[in-house]
């Protein structure tokens, strides 16, 4: 029998602050997108949810002249990492079989960018080579485990919009195994002016308008996005029970479904979410009170996504689709199972129905309907519209 799993501690950055209450606090009231202007020429200003500074959350996990090397990317990653480490009690134990899987879609655009930038600029032999170690999305996940000391295994995933499902399944399939007893887990995406130019040059972003801070609008293939960083400790009851340690939620099961395909496929959204809930371990669950669906902007996926959740879940499920707040975070996904365990360790969120009807453009004010209710076991679900689904199934301790 697989061993329970469960989540001890979290930290988060979002558009809305540098902790998750702020996220939790923000998504009722309005929309962190902001007006961004990508690399390029040509480039028209873009709504971007974007970090705040977060210099001070760092300092305590790296030294100034460590800061100096790392990656805006790696620096993200630290602070999480950081911040779930000390709120599960773990900051300062011993780590020898602390793993990390980190998930990205992107990595680290804006220190390649300037690799490469300083090589068009100044030429192969003058080049600053002390840019590259940190172009390789791996380097985040590098820093992590020298910092903290985690001396387990250590990977890195980049699969699209799932990423943070495939790392938070890797890293409990390495708990389930036995080769490591805690594992950390990160989803992170930076939204640099370089990544932001090319997704503008594919045609993928929406433009920037007065009203986009307060108005949702739903595109037929244009998206916003925004840059966030999450961090999970998970850990085996045998390690929780043995430092006599408290957890925030039970880990169920994660489940992917099918991959991201390029050109998108559309018609593929229904049928991998199907497969993905039916492939959830729901044995021990029960019902499935709340949602927290990701959301691309792109109506033809949104209005599938929570019409196929409502068809197999039930019209009246209270929904949450924080990326309507924060902008699409791609490989940092990791955001909504954070969020579904606020919601089982007592957090309410505002919520709307999975039945209820999206319009093509609606005012954020007007998104949600009322907060929560008491919940017992949440599901984060996420599509890509290249036709893959993922979904975390979490639960009240």
């Amino acid at each position: 029998m697989a061993p329970e799993i469960y989540i001890s501690g979290m930290g988060c950055l979002t558009a809305y602050g540098p902790v998750l209450a702020d996220l939790v606090s923000g998504l009722a009231g309005h929309s962190a997108v902001t007006k961004i202007l990508p690399f390029g020429k040509g480039a028209v200003p873009v709504p971007c949810g974007t970090l705040a500074e977060f210099k001070e959350a760092l300092a305590p996990y790296a030294a100034p002249l460590l800061r100096r090397k790392m990656s805006r990317l790696s620096k993200m990653a630290v602070t999480a990492v950081g911040k779930a480490l000390a709120a599960s009690g773990l900051l300062d134990d011993d780590h020898e079989d602390c793993g990390v899987v980190l998930g990205t879609a992107f990595g680290s655009t804006a220190q390649s960018d300037l690799f490469y930038g300083d090589l068009l600029t100044k030429g192969a032999l003058k080049v600053n080579p002390g840019y590259f170690p940190e172009t390789v999305p791996n380097a985040p996940a590098g820093q992590v485990s020298i910092i903290f000391g985690l001396q387990g295994a250590n990977t890195t995933v980049c699969q699209q919009a799932l990423s943070s499902e495939h790392a938070l399944a890797l890293a409990a399939d390495l708990l389930a195994s036995g080769m490591a007893r805690r594992m950390v887990v990160v989803g992170v995406e930076e939204m640099s002016p370089a990544l932001l130019g090319g997704l503008q040059a594919c045609g993928q972003l929406q433009k920037w308008t007065p009203s986009c801070s307060e108005e949702i609008c739903l595109s037929g293939h244009r998206i916003r996005v925004g840059e966030a960083a999450v961090a999970l400790v998970l850990e085996t009851k045998e390690s929780l029970v043995g430092r006599k340690g408290h957890a925030l939620a039970r880990l169920h099961d994660v489940v992917t479904a099918g991959a991201a395909a390029w050109p998108a496929v559309y018609h593929e959204v229904a049928p991998a979410l199907k497969r993905m809930v039916a492939g959830l371990d729901k044995n021990d669950c029960g019902a499935i009170d709340a949602v927290i669906a990701g959301t691309s902007f792109i109506k033809e996926v949104d209005t599938s996504h929570l019409a196929t959740l409502a068809q197999l879940l039930g019209p009246d499920v209270a929904a949450v689709l924080p990326e309507y707040g924060t902008g699409n975070v791609m490989g940092a996904g990791l955001l909504r199972t954070a969020l579904a365990v606020a919601l089982v360790s007592g957090s309410q969120l505002p919520c709307r129905s999975l039945g209820e009807s999206l319009s093509s453009c609606l005012p954020y004010s007007k998104l949600y309907s009322g907060p929560t209710g008491p919940v017992s076991h949440v599901l984060a679900t996420t599509v890509s519209p290249g036709g893959g689904a993922g979904g975390v199934l979490v639960g009240r301790v």
